[in-house]
């Protein structure tokens, strides 16, 4: 029998491991050559003119040459490529050189031929596994590990999402996706906190930096940090501070960022315009699109905020400056005498943004039924 590989080309493991890759015949090779069709009992060498002892040495022979390729056959079928070769090997050791055995050894050849290219794919595969999971190794930020989730999020990188897992560590440049009603806490060994709720997604760019596509942004920074970074679509900021301190950040709709302080004092620069503003706890700036900078400053009462913001309660475990927060609500409301019954909202614009006034429906309607109730 003519050696089935020569009519293509294939001298060795090589050529054919290249056949192999280049068409995917592997499979159905490898279901010919290891069909049970392919392993009847080799021949023991009967009308050769050897003696009785050359006869019952050759009938040895084949048997142990007949069990090897069974055993071949089976290693094969489990993916045991390296166990299959040395079998294979051992069977054309002990089929005897017998002219009847010459077509049985040549199909013998190709089915090692065809074992060892598997071997060869075999670790080339692996290998390329290692390379993937080393460069995302590299990648990882070792000092952020998510501490809390809930809900629905994922990790995306490199074109694979997988479900994020409590107590691993983040990878630099995944984008991170939290669906609605979720949550993710990520935290350091040197105290700084990162959360997300809600639709949003966000990538690290590095240690102290942060990338916020959209949605909103939970900030804790421990005492005498490093700036951080947080860069919007169309905005980037830094944010340091002596204490410790907090901040919330959300996307707005043209593509910058709104920023909350939330603890203590801290700075916010704009990489844009290259200056720092103070912010105290319950002031607000936003950091407009196309370098155009900082807004002007305001305040937002802590205390609504610290009652309704899933950043700061829709986790199982609180943050665990609560107290500080509290104490940064109970300062301000000292501090601010004025107030207006109004929101802050979003910019859609890159030079304005909006502030909604909240009509006191109750007080008119009092006012109305006290005019009714005069007398004439």
């Amino acid at each position: 029998m003519k050696e089935p590989f020569r009519k293509v080309g294939i001298e060795g493991p090589l050529s054919l491991l290249r056949l192999v890759l280049k068409t995917g015949c592997l499979p159905f090779l490898a279901a010919v050559l290891f069909s049970c069709s392919g392993i009847r009992d080799l021949p023991d060498g009967e009308g050769n003119s050897r003696d009785d002892s050359s006869v019952s040495e050759g009938s040895k022979q084949s048997g142990t040459a007949n069990e090897r390729v069974r055993r071949a056959t089976q290693f094969y079928q489990e993916q045991r490529f390296d166990e299959t070769v040395v079998e294979l090997e051992g069977a054309l050791k002990a089929l005897p050189e017998l002219p009847a055995n010459l077509d049985r050894r040549e199909q013998l050849l190709s089915m090692l031929r065809l074992a060892k290219a598997k071997v060869l794919l075999s670790r080339y595969q692996e290998r390329i596994k290692e390379v993937k999971a080393d460069a995302i190794r590299r990648k990882q930020i070792a000092e952020y590990t998510i501490t809390q989730s809930y809900g629905t999020v994922w990790e995306s990188f490199e074109g694979k999402q997988v479900k994020t897992v409590i107590g691993q560590s983040v990878t630099k440049e995944a984008i991170y996706f939290v669906r609605k009603e979720s949550g993710l806490e990520i935290t350091s060994e040197d105290g700084t906190m990162i959360r997300s709720v809600d639709s949003s997604s966000f990538s690290f760019s590095g240690a102290g930096a942060i990338d916020l596509n959209e949605g909103t942004l939970l900030l804790h920074l421990p005492k005498s940090s490093t700036p951080f970074r947080v860069n919007g679509p169309l905005a980037g900021l830094t944010v340091h501070s002596k204490k410790a301190s907090t901040a919330l950040f959300s996307v707005t709709t043209s593509g910058g960022l709104k920023i909350i302080s939330n603890e203590r004092d801290m700075l916010i620069g704009s990489i844009a315009e290259d200056l720092e503003v103070k912010l105290q706890p319950g002031e607000l700036v936003f950091a407009l699109p196309d370098h155009q900078g900082l807004s002007r400053k305001m305040n937002v009462e802590l205390s609504t905020i610290l009652l309704t913001s899933n950043l700061l309660n829709g986790f199982e475990d609180p943050v665990p400056f609560s107290r500080s927060l509290r104490l940064a609500a109970m300062i301000q409301a000292r501090r601010i005498k004025g107030r207006f019954r109004a929101v802050v909202g979003d910019v859609k614009s890159g030079d304005n943004f909006e502030v909604k006034v909240i009509e006191d429906k109750d007080k008119e309607e009092e006012e109305e039924d006290d005019q009714d109730a005069k007398p004439e």
